[in-house]
């Protein structure tokens, strides 16, 4: 009993050797992305526009860029994902319907076919009213 045991152990550690095996023989070559989130571009009473700038493509090819957007600073799955298709490492995305000097968060993500990386979190406000047309008459 006591060798049946013990050669089911070595059997157990063999195969975790193996595995662990694999791992060490992956391409080191290959990882996530690098993701900078920029400072909002530009922001309205309804909408905002956010990016952010790709430092590092993690050796492959990314498959999709754009910023991850919330009304709370705990993002959730829930959270809408914003998709730029624009060219290059640096993007932008404009995220409409939004409230009136309402404080949002956001940060910019980048994924390849090792994951999905994100950057910092920031926030950015609405702006609280309409600006005046120019050369709107005040009385």
């Amino acid at each position: 009993m006591r060798n049946q045991i013990k050669g089911q152990l070595v059997f157990v550690g063999l195969l975790l050797q193996l595995s662990c095996v694999e791992e060490r023989d992956a391409d080191p070559s290959f990882s996530l992305p690098e993701v900078v989130t920029s400072e909002a571009f530009d922001r309205t009473v309804v909408d905002v526009t956010i990016g952010g700038i790709i430092v590092m493509d993690g050796g492959e090819q990314i498959s999709e860029k754009g910023v991850h957007f919330s009304k709370d600073s705990i993002f959730t799955a829930d959270d809408p994902l914003f998709f730029s298709d624009e060219s290059g490492s640096d993007f932008k995305v404009l995220v409409g319907n939004l409230k009136a000097n309402t404080t949002y968060f956001y940060r910019a993500f980048a994924a390849n076919s090792s994951g999905k990386a994100y950057g910092k979190m920031l926030e950015v406000t609405t702006a609280a009213s309409l600006p005046e047309p120019p050369g709107y008459p005040k009385q």
